[in-house]
């Protein structure tokens, strides 16, 4: 018990657990063993924490990688490369997939705008198969639908050659199945160059 005005009261050792006036936190936890282990306790349960909370997100993150590449392989077909995957390694030791790529071909198919069009469809798919397709998705997924058009104008342009080829040839057949009740001198040949027999018709 301390007496009031007794120079005595302070002056005898109070414990290793009492800090004085000159005493700090810290050296009063490094005077006990049990603060110390305490406070060892305690850094490795945070550090454990922190390395769980490392784990869980490179986890995520190497679900979501996977899935995205995955889905750029399944959707492009003959067109996409197998995923290629860069690892970073956990605190467990466990290698984690956190970027990666697929590769795709959005080269025209020479010769043949109706191929081209159906590939270049099937690589913008792939390109935004993806739930988020990123910057780089999205320029291939352009690249490819330009590609597209081009191949649609290609196709276009065929397309109204053969018909007009085939209203050609109708008309020659036509016109030469009127020629039998004609005499020789009123038949007159289809627009062209006759040669042999032959006729080559002018597109």
């Amino acid at each position: 018990m301390d007496v009031a005005g007794s120079s005595e009261s302070h002056s005898a050792p109070l414990g290793p657990l009492t800090a004085g006036p000159n005493t700090t936190p810290s050296a009063a936890v490094e005077a006990d063993p049990l603060a110390r282990a305490r406070q060892t306790r305690e850094a490795e349960a945070q550090a454990l924490r922190a390395e769980q909370s490392e784990i869980r997100q490179l986890a995520k993150r190497d679900r979501e990688v996977r899935a995205h590449e995955l889905a750029h392989a399944a959707v492009g077909g003959p067109y996409a490369s197998n995923p290629v995957y860069q690892y970073t390694q956990g605190p467990n030791g466990v290698r984690y997939a956190t970027s990666g790529h697929v590769k795709v071909d959005v080269s025209p198919i020479p010769g043949d705008p109706a191929a081209t069009l159906e590939k270049m469809q099937t690589v913008a798919r792939a390109a935004l198969a993806p739930a988020q397709p990123s910057a780089a998705d999205r320029a291939i997924a352009a690249q490819a639908n330009q590609q597209a058009t081009q191949a649609r104008a290609e196709l276009a342009a065929l397309q109204a050659e053969s018909r007009a080829q085939a209203l050609e040839e109708g008309a020659q057949r036509s016109g030469e199945g009127r020629g039998d009740h004609l005499s020789t001198g009123a038949r007159r040949p289809p627009v062209g160059s006759v040669s042999g027999g032959v006729i080559d018709l002018l597109v």
